[in-house]
């Protein structure tokens, strides 16, 4: 009963872990399609802030103010990338950590659910023996039980014999004592 509470339990566990990986990867891969955009938006922001660079080299006079202000810009939201991909960095690693845990927890399932099974097999086994046993226990008592009433018979059968020969003993007895009498008679008259 217990091996069999234990792989229920292992099964469970397995079942757990197994809808927690499958969330996990598909979290893996949103956060990896993330990634990518940052990075492709990064590389954007990098290669405008070089083209607004090599376009206002040589012409820093009039557009100065509008320049910088691009160049502002640019720099916020390359930064706001950079803040967004360090995010999606740390929440991959917190997945990667629960992908680990979730593949601890699906091993030891499976460890479990291994041992409930040995358990169960073990157990099987000794139910198996002890039915032998017990088959063996009762032959034995039938054994005993036929030489008892056999014993029985045998103790009846004595007795009965032994009534008989008491029986016959007294009867010659007591013809003995009559043919004694009767002799004493005869000769004593």
């Amino acid at each position: 009963m217990n091996a069999e509470t234990t792989k229920a339990q292992a099964l469970v566990e397995l079942a757990k872990a197994k809808v927690t990986h499958e969330e996990l990867n598909k979290k893996l891969a949103s956060l990896g399609e993330f990634k990518e955009s940052a990075i492709k938006a990064s590389e954007a922001a990098k290669n405008r802030a070089k083209q607004l660079e090599e376009a206002n080299n040589g012409n820093l006079a009039g557009t100065d103010g509008a320049w910088k202000q691009d160049l502002e810009t640019d720099r916020a939201q390359y930064m706001n990338v950079i803040t967004e991909l360090d995010a999606a960095k740390q929440e991959l690693r917190k997945i990667r950590q629960d992908c680990d845990a979730s593949l601890e927890a699906k091993v030891t399932a499976f460890k479990q659910a291994a041992e409930a099974k040995d358990a169960a097999k073990a157990n099987a086994e000794r139910v198996n023996e002890l039915s032998k046993e017990i088959a063996a226990v009762h032959e034995s008592i039938g054994q005993v039980n036929l030489a008892s009433e056999e014993a029985q018979q045998e103790k009846a059968k004595v007795f009965s014999e032994k009534d008989v020969l008491r029986q016959a003993y007294k009867a010659t007895a007591e013809e003995s004592a009559k043919k004694l009498l009767s002799l004493q008679i005869q000769f004593d008259p």
